[in-house]
């Protein structure tokens, strides 16, 4: 007969189970409590380099700041979220039990993954390297981007890499791209293959386009040391504004596979007055969630380099860490549903 949802095969004249049942008993019942309360608690979920099987890692890290206000643990359950459990304004009262619920990719059209997984990303990378340094290429400043005239070879390997957008021109022989600050200081810092010059065709050295850099966008810091943490994990990264996020991320090029998440960038005391009350969770998750992609907050700590002038130079993004954390809303019919294919598998 069936107990709480569990299925024992025994009637209730069956003997006592042994200690290691009734412990199993226990987590399982657990799992019942928190379905009915509507809250699912997970572990962080770690962004692994494309090409590998993402794997959940523990983090002793702290996790993002929840908005202050006067949301009750009642408001939290209807609201439905499923949160890191490193979160402790969201931790909840019973012990749960913890898993992962990732969403996997979406690849566009038969063949795509086995494309994808013959020409990893870092490969094309690695040439586009190449192909910049032996052209000694430079790129032009020009306001809030960057300019870089291309051969083909390297209009195709940017094309590849996801690296700037073509801007049309009359001359076919010679393309030009155009970069965001953080593609083209990705390309001149961490890759150095390619250098930037200004409209008199001045060399700038690294301190002063950091610093050119952060007097035009302000928040520069946090989201180039969030892009460059998923670039050096090889996954591509392009600007998530129509989905209403700082980036959004896709396991390969967006010519194979849909974008898995869409990203927001907060910091040690600077959050962008983002996500500070109930409803801005509620509208960035739906939005996400009608476009099947998962938020994911990249919290950069500045682990105490707050001060004036701690930022100065490039060389402080090394003390800088990056933590993970993604949320998603939660349905506890459906994770009954599964639970009851378990159960009969």
């Amino acid at each position: 007969m069936k107990s709480n949802g569990i299925s024992h095969g025994t009637n209730h004249s069956s003997p006592k189970p042994s200690g290691e049942s009734v412990n199993i008993r226990k987590v399982e019942t657990s799992v019942e409590k928190q379905e009915t309360l509507g809250v699912k608690i997970t572990d962080q979920e770690t962004v692994s380099p494309i090409g590998n099987t993402p794997k959940p890692e523990p983090s002793n890290s702290s996790p993002v700041s929840a908005p202050s206000g006067s949301a009750s643990h009642e408001e939290n359950v209807n609201a439905g979220l499923h949160m890191s459990s490193n979160t402790n304004s969201f931790r909840s009262p019973i012990n749960v039990q913890r898993s992962q619920v990732v969403m996997g990719p979406r690849w566009k059209g038969k063949g795509s993954e086995a494309k994808a997984l013959a020409n990893p990303i870092s490969n094309s990378i690695s040439d586009l390297q190449s192909s910049l340094l032996k052209s000694n290429s430079q790129g032009i400043l020009s306001g809030c981007s960057v300019l870089l005239a291309t051969n083909p070879q390297q209009t195709e390997l940017l094309n590849q890499t996801c690296f700037g957008r073509p801007i049309i021109t009359v001359d076919k022989l010679k393309q030009w791209f155009q970069f965001t600050l953080e593609e083209a200081f990705y390309l001149c810092f961490s890759l150095s293959c390619m250098k930037i010059v200004d409209g008199d065709h001045n060399l700038i050295s690294n301190d002063e386009l950091w610093e050119y850099m952060v007097s035009k966008q302000p928040c520069f810091v946090n989201s180039f040391k969030a892009y460059s943490h998923l670039r050096v994990k090889n996954w591509v990264v392009r600007s998530g504004c129509q989905y209403g996020v700082d980036f959004v991320a896709y396991r390969h090029h967006p010519s194979l596979v849909h974008s898995e998440y869409g990203v927001l960038v907060f910091s040690d005391g600077n959050a962008n007055n983002r996500l500070r009350v109930w409803s801005d969770f509620q509208c960035t998750l739906r939005l996400c969630g009608s476009v099947a992609k998962t938020l994911l907050i990249l919290h950069v700590n500045r682990n105490g380099e707050n001060g004036i002038g701690s930022c100065s130079s490039p060389s402080c993004l090394d003390r800088f860490s990056v933590d993970e954390r993604t949320i998603t809303r939660w349905s506890p019919e459906r994770c009954r549903e599964d639970q009851q294919c378990l159960c009969k598998s």
